[in-house]
C-alpha cells in the first residue's frame, strides 16, 4: 500500500487531500489534478483559471517504489506549466516530501508520502555522481535487501528520461569506486565487508559493471571538464561531431559544455540539419538550458560559431517554413546560364575526339581541364547560392533578444536595440524547431519567476 497527501490553499483556507493505492481513481493507477471534476481526482477550485481543466498527473512507479509527476500537455501546442521546487517539469519527475508543486503559479505542497516496502539506497559522496545511474545499476540496487536510509532521497536523485540525461564519463565512474574504497576500511577483507555493509558492497559491484559497460561501448564521449588552456582555437573531436550529427543528446551537450557553465542544466539539445546542398554546408545544433537558448554552427575548415540569448531577454520568436518555389526557380535559372557556358566547352571536347578540324592532343587535354574546372566552379557557385538564399529567406527559428543599449524614439520615449538569434533548420527537421520553441517557452516562464526584473542600464 502507498499513499500521498497534498495540501494547498483555497479562499485563505488550507485544503488537503490524501489518495492511496486503494482509492478508485478515474484512470487506474493515475492521480489526475485539475479543475474539471469529470476528469480529475484532485479538484482545484481556481476562479482565475491559472489551473487547467486537466493540468498534471501523479502515478506510482512500482520498480522505483516512488511517486512521479508528469505534464500531460507537454507535446501540445500550448503546454501547461508545471514546476517542482521552481524547476520546470519536462519529463517524469520523482516526488518527495516537502516538494512544492506549482501549476503555473498555483502552489501545492506534498506533506506526506507513505510506501509499504522500499529497497532504495542513498549514498552521499562528495562528487554526487548518483544523480544519473544507468538502468543496470538500478536493477542491482533495487533487487537487493538494502534498507531505506533516507526518506527524502528522491529530491537528490531524480530519475530522468534517457533523452535528457547527461553523460557520465567513464573516468567519473572510477571516482565512484575510489570514493567507496576510501570510505570502506575493510576493502582488503571482502568477507568482512560483505557482513558489515552488504549494501555498500552491492553498489560497488554495480559501479564496476557500469564502468565495464562504458569501456566496452563503441563511442566514448570526451571528459566534460573545462580545459585550462588559454591559447589555441576551438577544437571539436571528429568522432564527437559525427555522433552529434546523429542527434546524440550526450554528444551535443558535450559540445555546448565548452560554452555553458556546468551548473546549468540542459533540457533540450538537437541536431537541426545542414545549411547547404547535398551534404556540403554548415551543420546546425541548438540547445535550451535553464538560463539560455544557444546555437552552434559548424562549417568546413574549422569554422565554429556560437550564439545565445538569455531566456529573460528573449521576448518573441518566429518559426519559419518557407516555400521551395523561389529556391527551385533560382536554381533553374542558374543552371540554364551554367549550361550556356559549359556547352561550348563540351563541343570543343567532342570535336577534338572525332577529329573535326584535326586531332590535337594538347587542345584535348586543355579542353578537359577547362571542363572539369568549369563543372567544379559551377557546383561551388550553386552551394553558395543556396546558402545565400537562406540568409535572406529564413527557415527555422528566429528569436528576438533585447540588448542593453537604449535608443530615443521620435516620440521621446526609450526603446532598446534588438538582436536576432537565427537557428537554421532543415525542412525535414522543422518539427524539432517547434519542440525547441515549446521547451523555450516552459523554461522562460520558470526563469521569469526567478528573475523578477529585467536588468536595465542607468
Amino acid at each position: 500500500m502507498h499513499k500521498i497527501t497534498l495540501e494547498w490553499q483555497e479562499d485563505n483556507q488550507n485544503v488537503s487531500r490524501t489518495i492511496s493505492s486503494e482509492y478508485q481513481t478515474k484512470t487506474p493507477r493515475v492521480i489526475r489534478i485539475g479543475r474539471d471534476p469529470s476528469q480529475c481526482d484532485v479538484i482545484i477550485q481556481d476562479s482565475t483559471n491559472r489551473v487547467s481543466r486537466l493540468h498534471a498527473e501523479i502515478f506510482f512507479n512500482l520498480d522505483e517504489n516512488s511517486f512521479y509527476i508528469r505534464n500531460v500537455t507537454l507535446n501540445q501546442g500550448q503546454p501547461n506549466v508545471i514546476l517542482i521546487n521552481n524547476q520546470p517539469v519536462v519529463e517524469d519527475e520523482i516526488l518527495a516530501i516537502n516538494n512544492e508543486i506549482k501549476l503555473r503559479d498555483f502552489p501545492i505542497k506534498i506533506v506526506n508520502i507513505e510506501v509499504e516496502q522500499s529497497t532504495n539506497l542513498f549514498i552521499n559522496n562528495s562528487n554526487n555522481l548518483l544523480n544519473q545511474p544507468n538502468n543496470q545499476t538500478n536493477n542491482l540496487i533495487n533487487n537487493s535487501n538494502s534498507t531505506y536510509l533516507a526518506q527524502n532521497h528522491q529530491a537528490n536523485h531524480p530519475v530522468q528520461n534517457n533523452q535528457y540525461q547527461q553523460y557520465i564519463p567513464s573516468n567519473e565512474n572510477q571516482n565512484i569506486n575510489q570514493n567507496i574504497n576510501e570510505n570502506n576500511p575493510n576493502e582488503n577483507n571482502p568477507n568482512e565487508t560483505d557482513i558489515k555493509n552488504p549494501t555498500l558492497n552491492l553498489f560497488n559491484q554495480a559501479a564496476n559493471q557500469n564502468q565495464q559497460q562504458n569501456q566496452n561501448s563503441n563511442y566514448q564521449l570526451p571528459n566534460q571538464q573545462p580545459s585550462n588552456t588559454v591559447s589555441g582555437d576551438i577544437q571539436l573531436n571528429q568522432s564527437l561531431l559525427q555522433a552529434a550529427s546523429q542527434d546524440n543528446f550526450d554528444a551535443i551537450s558535450t559540445m555546448f559544455r565548452q560554452f555553458i557553465p556546468d551548473d546549468e542544466k540542459i533540457h533540450f539539445a538537437r541536431y537541426l540539419g545542414i545549411q547547404g546542398i547535398w551534404g556540403f554546408g554548415t551543420r546546425q545544433f541548438a540547445c535550451v538550458s535553464d538560463r539560455r537558448v544557444a546555437d552552434i554552427t559548424v562549417g568546413r575548415f574549422g569554422t565554429v560559431t556560437y550564439q545565445d540569448g538569455y531566456l529573460e531577454h528573449i521576448h518573441s520568436g518566429v518559426v519559419y517554413q518557407p516555400s521551395k518555389f523561389w529556391l527551385y526557380f533560382l536554381i533553374g535559372i542558374y543552371l540554364i546560364f551554367a549550361l550556356s557556358y559549359i556547352l561550348p566547352i563540351m563541343t570543343l571536347v567532342l570535336s577534338s575526339l572525332i577529329g573535326l578540324g584535326g586531332f590535337n592532343i594538347v587542345a584535348l587535354f586543355a579542353t578537359l581541364i577547362l571542363l572539369i574546372f568549369s563543372l567544379g566552379l559551377t557546383f561551388l557557385a550553386l552551394i553558395t547560392m543556396v546558402r545565400w538564399y537562406y540568409r535572406f529567406v529564413k527557415c527555422g527559428l528566429v528569436l528576438a533578444v533585447t540588448e542593453g543599449e537604449p535608443l530615443v524614439t521620435a516620440m521621446g520615449t526609450y526603446a532598446f536595440t534588438q538582436r536576432l538569434v537565427y537557428i537554421f533548420t532543415n525542412r525535414k527537421f522543422i518539427t524539432r524547431a517547434n519542440a525547441l520553441y515549446r521547451c523555450f517557452i516552459i523554461q522562460r516562464e520558470a526563469r521569469l519567476d526567478i528573475v523578477k526584473k529585467y536588468p536595465v542600464t542607468n
